[in-house]
């Protein structure tokens, strides 16, 4: 984003509010933040559930929850640096839907798992 980590700029559409869906340095820099936050909040969670010693299903649930994080990330910043080639981002798109489809997965078995149902 330039220079700088906050770049000049952001959120300089009038109205305010606006900046977030008109204003594509205002939208970059917002999803830049989101993925920052997701693969924070991920990965802590993935390490605090495998050092609980997870077995089975939810252990290997997990695994495939961090690679397509990880995957993920590197579409993200693929798309970027190429300057969006298509083909590159929608892997990133459907990445996304995968990651979701994971981390309901996890969910899912997690529940099952404390229920004592696995």
């Amino acid at each position: 984003m330039g220079d700088s980590f906050i770049p000049s700029g952001l959120y300089s559409t009038q109205p305010f509010w606006l900046s977030a869906f008109e204003d594509m340095l205002t939208i970059q820099f917002n999803h830049r933040m989101f993925a920052y936050l997701i693969v924070i909040l991920v990965c802590s969670f993935s390490y605090k559930a495998l050092r609980s010693k997870l077995q089975g299903p939810l252990k290997m649930a997990i695994y495939c929850f961090l690679g397509l994080l990880v995957l993920q990330v590197v579409l993200g910043i693929s798309t970027l640096i190429f300057y969006i080639p298509v083909p590159v981002a929608a892997a990133h798109q459907a990445c996304a839907v995968a990651l979701l489809s994971a981390s309901l997965f996890v969910s899912h078995t997690f529940a099952k798992q404390s229920s004592g149902s696995i």
